[in-house]
């Protein structure tokens, strides 16, 4: 089901049952993310806790950050779960705003976002993320070894993102 729907006992009891079935075989990115920095904290917390392989953070909704707010809220998620990977969520049609190329690049000094789940639909967006962030890759080495421990690199890495990320921009993987 959609993540923003369930509760965070839910959420919790779909992660651990995901991760305990799965068995390392593939990659398992939980939905933590929420409007509420706190809440989104607990969500990161629980996925690292129930061994998921990175969590996927929307960027607060309903609020409206600004851009220091919304850098703020994705350190302070970073920060209360040590060395865990994190995709920025980017999808203003639910959030009502934007996460531009500029504001995610700050996001990006940070090595626990590893990726980018770009969801704003504009081309002329992806393109300047792409041109903006490190000589176009989209995907940092560390979400890679997450896929490669668990044997799955090059095109398959690709193929097992898209299908777990349908709208995610990853460039030169391969």
């Amino acid at each position: 089901g959609e993540g923003a729907t369930l509760t965070a006992a839910e959420r919790y009891e779909v992660v651990k049952t995901v991760v305990e079935q799965v068995k390392g075989r593939a990659a398992v990115i939980a939905g933590a993310g929420s409007n509420a920095t706190h809440e989104a904290i607990e969500g990161v917390k629980a996925a690292k806790a129930l061994k998921a392989d990175a969590a996927l953070v929307v960027t607060p909704y309903y609020n409206k950050p600004t851009p220091e707010g919304m850098v703020a809220h994705y350190e302070a998620v970073a920060e209360a779960a040590p060395g865990f990977p994190l995709i920025a969520y980017n999808v203003p049609g639910r959030t009502g705003l934007n996460v531009t190329p500029a504001v995610l690049m700050r996001l990006w000094q940070n090595p626990q976002v590893v990726a980018v789940k770009e969801s704003s639909g504009s081309l002329a967006q992806i393109a300047d993320t792409n041109k903006t962030l490190y000589r176009g890759y989209l995907l940092k080495e560390q979400l890679r070894e997450v896929f490669r421990v668990k044997g799955t690199h090059g095109r398959q890495l690709l193929a097992a993102i898209f299908a777990i990320l349908t709208s995610v921009v990853l460039v030169d993987l391969v």
